[in-house]
């Protein structure tokens, strides 16, 4: 038994009548109602919102139900609400002013001990004629509401109105499809009784706003309820799952037009599928999280898109932990520089990166070796690269001749001199080289001091390695267009 002590309670006034109609309707309804008895006025909408902890959605919505009620009544000023009176008694009858007898009869008999008022009439009437349900389809209406309402006999005539204008646009004016749609309703309810269990919240009835998003799915979207249950298997991966959170689930499924129980089923497993290799990424990375996202899901299709295995895609991860760049976005960088090289296959890759190397490590000694403190750009690489197959040189010789014009002003342009110079004397060997600089070093009258100094300078493998490679710089690199430069 349910009891409520009302002893030594500061009270406020209100209208048996007015508190059992109130028990039917809206909650924002009754808050809204007990909000003007106690505090009498407003200085606006805002203020009323914020006290009640209503949208103003909700606040409209709450007076038009009170003033269906009969609960408020009808005021030229916008901004004044008077409460309206207790309806007179015969009224309450309905009989004498909407005067089908049968009709009012069987309509009081739906809903049992609760005894129809003016207003309740005045909505089923409406619904007949003006929305244009004849009277069998609104008794079935009637009684298809009670049922599926929470409150039974005792739901807002509010509920009814809407649903008989809805029946009304959905051309549910006959008795055949009343029966169809109350079964369509009936399976819908049953189907979300079924969804709330497997989400493990079956102790509740459904709300109507639950109601609505299954009939969005199912009406809308086109899933099957086979297909809503395959989609909640990823609902595990929420503490509290609802279903607002499966909603976006399947919206997601629905926009890539996923709808049956097969596709979906098959869709989560590649899914983890495509996880497991993700988080394999992110590893190889060295990444301090292993949670995948929907974008790292996206760019994982795009490798695969651009032709890309696991295998590629790995060595990618691998290159990017050693730069320290533990992100897909760096990652994603790499393979796409190397798609545009049409470098997809690993052994084509690696390839590609030892020729980049050596032609880094060459063109980085030759600047050593002319005194240019940088290191070396694709403008170097190639200015290496064109010394050697223009002239004929052999990189020894390149590297001689770099010494040669270590501290002039412009030493690669002192470089295709010297080495245009020695193509002109048949110069193809460092020994011939060497043997032309001392011709042409007598000849201008200069000492060999400045080429014994320089001319045996060597660097060890350590002194190169400390130029950090960077394969996402060689990729962009590769793809620079600037003009030889000293």
């Amino acid at each position: 038994m349910i009891r409520f002590e009302k002893d030594q309670v500061n009270t406020v006034g209100m209208p048996v009548w007015a508190a059992e109609a109130l028990l039917a309707a809206p909650a924002g309804a009754a808050k809204l109602y007990i909000y003007g008895l106690i505090r009498e006025s407003a200085s606006d909408m805002e203020q009323i919102c914020a006290e009640t902890c209503m949208s103003e959605k909700e606040l409209l919505e709450a007076m038009d139900a009170l003033g269906e009620l009969g609960l408020f009544s009808a005021s030229a000023n916008a901004s004044l609400f008077s409460y309206a009176p207790a309806p007179r008694k015969k009224e309450e009858a309905g009989a004498e002013v909407y005067d089908d007898a049968d009709y009012n009869s069987l309509l009081q008999a739906l809903f049992s001990d609760r005894v129809l008022s003016f207003n309740d009439y005045k909505t089923f009437y409406e619904i007949r004629d003006v929305y244009g349900l004849p009277a069998p389809v609104v008794l079935m209406l009637a009684e298809h509401c009670i049922t599926r309402h929470r409150a039974k006999n005792r739901l807002p005539m509010v509920y009814i109105r809407e649903q008989g204008r809805s029946w009304a646009k959905e051309g549910i004016d006959t008795i055949a499809r009343a029966e169809e749609k109350m079964a369509m309703d009936t399976d819908a309810q049953d189907g979300v009784r079924d969804v709330l269990r497997m989400l493990g919240i079956s102790h509740k009835n459904p709300t109507e706003e639950e109601q609505k998003l299954f009939n969005k799915w199912t009406r809308e979207w086109g899933f099957s309820l086979g297909g809503i249950k395959a989609a909640m298997s990823a609902t595990t991966r929420a503490q509290y799952p609802s279903m607002k959170y499966l909603d976006g689930i399947l919206k997601e499924l629905y926009k890539d037009g996923r709808l049956t129980a097969r596709d979906i089923s098959d869709h989560f497993i590649k899914t983890e599928e495509t996880d497991d290799d993700i988080k394999e990424l992110l590893s190889r990375l060295g990444a301090p999280r292993r949670t995948v996202t929907r974008d790292m899901r996206q760019s994982y299709a795009r490798f695969k898109a651009m032709g890309f295995t696991m295998e590629e895609m790995k060595y990618a991860a691998s290159l990017s932990a050693m730069k320290g760049s533990a992100n897909f976005e760096y990652m994603s960088m790499l393979l796409a520089g190397w798609r545009t090289k049409g470098l997809i296959k690993i052994d084509d890759i690696r390839e590609s990166l030892k020729k980049t190397e050596e032609k880094k490590a060459g063109a980085a000694r030759m600047l050593s070796l002319a005194g240019i403190p940088r290191e070396p750009a694709k403008r170097d690489m190639d200015t290496f690269e064109r010394f050697k197959k223009k002239y004929g040189m052999s990189e020894d010789i390149v590297f001689f001749a770099a010494e040669c014009a270590y501290g002039l002003s412009a030493p690669l342009k002192a470089m295709e001199k010297i080495l245009s110079v020695w193509q002109e004397a048949g110069v193809n060997t460092l020994t011939a080289a060497k043997e032309q600089n001392r011709k042409h070093s007598e000849q201008s009258g200069r000492t060999n001091k400045r080429l014994q100094q320089f001319g045996e300078r060597d660097y060890t493998d350590d002194e190169l390695e400390k130029l950090i490679h960077d394969p996402l710089k060689d990729v962009v690199m590769s793809m620079e267009d600037d003009d030889f430069d000293s």
